[in-house]
C-alpha cells in the first residue's frame, strides 16, 4: 500500500496527525493524506500550550497547598511535581486542603494525571510510557501515626484523557476514610510515584521487611527507601475529621 500526501510531493512539510481521506478510486489501495494548515497547527499547539499552562498551575498550587500542611516534614522532605494529580470522587475533584465528610469519601476515587510536558515532546512521551505506584495514606497530624489505606501498582496513564488505571489487583485495597472520635483532623494524602523496572508488587516479595512495615507502624521513607520508590511525580490531599 502506498501512501502519499496531496500536493507537490517536492515540497512535503512534516506531517503531524495526517488525515485519512477516502481515495478518489474507491478500488485503488492508495490512501491519500491531509497535511495541517498552518493555522490548524497553531490552534493544535495552542491547546497543548493552555492544557500544559493549567496543569503546571494546578500541580503549583497542590505544593503550595502541601507545603502549608503538616505533611511537611513528617511524611515528605521536599515535593518537585512533574505532573497534576487529580482525585475524584462523586462530584468532588479533591483541590487541596479541602475538608470533607468521610461518607464524602467512602468509594475508591478515580484519577487521573496530566503531566506538565506535553504528550507530543519526548520527556511527555517518556514520562506516559511508565508505570506508577499510587498510595493513599491516612496522616494523623496530631499523633504522628500514618497508615496506607490504598496501594496500588501498575497504574498506566492514558494518552488521550489522562486516566490512570491498572490491570492488576491492588496490594491494599481501597479503605474509607474513618477518622475516630478525639483523634482531630486527619489529612488524606495521595502520592504517585514511579515504579521501578522490577514491579511493586514483585519487590515487596524478595522483600519482607517491607511488606511488614506497610501493615505495622508504616513509615513513608523508609518504604520509598526499601521498595525503590524514589521518583515522586505528584500528589494531592484532604481533611476529614469524626463527624
Amino acid at each position: 500500500m502506498e501512501i502519499y500526501e496531496r500536493g507537490n510531493l517536492s515540497t512535503r512539510q512534516p506531517q503531524t496527525q495526517a488525515q485519512k481521506l477516502a481515495s478518489p478510486d474507491s478500488s485503488s489501495s492508495t490512501i491519500y493524506l491531509q497535511t495541517p494548515t498552518y493555522n490548524e497547527l497553531r490552534l493544535q499547539n495552542a491547546f497543548v500550550s493552555s492544557a500544559n499552562n493549567d496543569a503546571a498551575d494546578d500541580a503549583c498550587s497542590m505544593k503550595s497547598a502541601l507545603g502549608g500542611s503538616q505533611v511537611f516534614p513528617q511524611l515528605l522532605d521536599t515535593f518537585s511535581p512533574q505532573g497534576a494529580l487529580y482525585v475524584h470522587y462523586y462530584q468532588i475533584t479533591v483541590g487541596g486542603a479541602q475538608q470533607l465528610a468521610p461518607n464524602r469519601v467512602a468509594s475508591k476515587p478515580s484519577l487521573s494525571m496530566a503531566f506538565l510536558r506535553g504528550p507530543q515532546s519526548i520527556p511527555g512521551k517518556q514520562m506516559l510510557s511508565k508505570s506508577y505506584v499510587v498510595i493513599c495514606i491516612d496522616f494523623q497530624p496530631k499523633t504522628k501515626v500514618a497508615k496506607p489505606i490504598w496501594l496500588q501498582s501498575g497504574m498506566k496513564v492514558n494518552p488521550n484523557n489522562g486516566a490512570m488505571s491498572s490491570t492488576l489487583a491492588p496490594i491494599i485495597p481501597y479503605q474509607a476514610p474513618n477518622p475516630q472520635p478525639g483523634t482531630g483532623t486527619h489529612q488524606y494524602v495521595f502520592l504517585v510515584f514511579e515504579e521501578n523496572s522490577a514491579g511493586l508488587w514483585a519487590t515487596i516479595r524478595s522483600k519482607p521487611q517491607a511488606r511488614a512495615s506497610i501493615f505495622d507502624l508504616f513509615n513513608l521513607k523508609a518504604f520509598r527507601a526499601q521498595t525503590g520508590l524514589n521518583n515522586l511525580v505528584a500528589g494531592s490531599f484532604f481533611k476529614s475529621t469524626h463527624p
